[in-house]
């Protein structure tokens, strides 16, 4: 297995003169998932190499949120 897989989901706002939505989401696998997990909340405490088991992990990386509130050009990201 290599060490990522990443799918991205993307939706762009499209018009910011009218309420909208947007946002992203990332998916993550592979060893590179697990390597990026933060210490102390499942694994990473119990030895030098133990930050990458299970080796191969689902991880959502911070996704964000666009939000176009029907001002022309006023947007808010929230992520």
């Amino acid at each position: 297995m290599g060490n990522q897989l990443a799918i991205r989901f993307e939706r762009q706002i499209q018009d910011t003169t009218h309420f909208e939505v947007g946002g992203l989401i990332e998916v993550m696998y592979g060893q590179d998932g697990a390597a990026i997990h933060s210490n102390g909340l499942e694994y990473g405490n119990g030895g030098s190499d133990d930050r990458l088991h299970p080796e191969d992990a689902v991880r959502y990386p911070p996704g964000l949120c666009d939000i176009a509130v029907g001002v022309k050009g006023l947007t808010f990201r929230v992520g």
